[in-house]
């Protein structure tokens, strides 16, 4: 993870995306968009960093739920289409 991230769900983030790394779940990230929003690359799909809060606040970012980790990912996809 980027040294350049700061903020109030730095901490968050931090969790969720090293839930994805035990996982062995394809990331890469943060990009800056040109707003200054923050989004990292999750299997193929763009995510911003408070989607990737809110599944791992809501218990999905788990070794129970790693096979539906894919689904919530695609389905947030479709719901911004």
């Amino acid at each position: 993870m980027s040294g350049e991230m700061q903020g109030p769900i730095f901490d968050e983030v931090k969790a969720a995306l090293d839930g994805l790394q035990k996982l062995n779940v394809p990331f890469s990230g943060p990009f800056v968009t040109p707003k200054g929003n923050r989004i990292f690359i999750v299997y193929d799909y763009i995510v911003t960093e408070e989607e990737i809060v809110a599944l791992h606040a809501a218990g999905k970012v788990t070794r129970e739920n790693a096979a539906n980790l894919l689904r919530e990912f695609e389905q947030l996809d479709r719901d911004r289409a």
